[in-house]
């Protein structure tokens, strides 16, 4: 079963899907399926310094290019710091 089949078949189940976005193309091609896919995208970003100016800005282009709140919350491994 590829990914996209996955994805729609879910998608008759939920009308709601949670996506880690980290960016990376693998995860911009599930959030852009997702959205062709679910009516309601919940979008984490996971980060290691708050607030890098870079990151910011193509987080906000995201957002505004999928219409999506992109959450942001502190990576799991910046506890071992």
């Amino acid at each position: 079963m590829s990914l996209l089949d996955q994805i729609k078949l879910q998608s008759k189940i939920t009308d709601e899907v949670i996506v880690s976005f980290s960016m990376g193309k693998d995860s911009l091609v599930v959030l852009d399926l997702a959205c062709k896919y679910f009516k309601k995208v919940h979008v984490f970003f996971m980060y290691m310094v708050p607030g890098l100016e870079f990151q910011e800005r193509a987080l906000q282009r995201y957002e505004q290019i999928y219409n999506v709140k992109i959450h942001r919350v502190p990576h799991f491994e910046t506890s071992e710091f």
